[in-house]
């Protein structure tokens, strides 16, 4: 016994199924695959800055301490 869920909303594809004869098929299905590509990245697009800035901020990190320990470093040397 299958419990069928109703959607909301059509599945984007569906209008696509029955026009498989039709010349404009491929083309409906490359524009819908774009659509969700590019749907796909603009959620994925906050992450990626988000990292991107992590990313920058332990490289400075990163360059602040050797540069801060190499003046110490070399300020606390005396030599006899």
């Amino acid at each position: 016994m299958e419990s069928k869920i109703p959607y909301p909303h059509p599945h984007p594809l569906k209008h696509l199924g029955f026009s498989r004869d039709t010349p404009t098929h491929k083309l409906h299905l490359k524009q819908w695959k774009k659509n969700s590509y590019s749907a796909k990245s603009l959620l994925k697009k906050p992450k990626i800055d988000f990292v991107r800035n992590e990313i920058t901020m332990l490289y400075v990190f990163f360059f602040l301490f050797h540069s801060v320990s190499l003046i110490l470093l070399f300020d606390a040397y005396s030599p006899l």
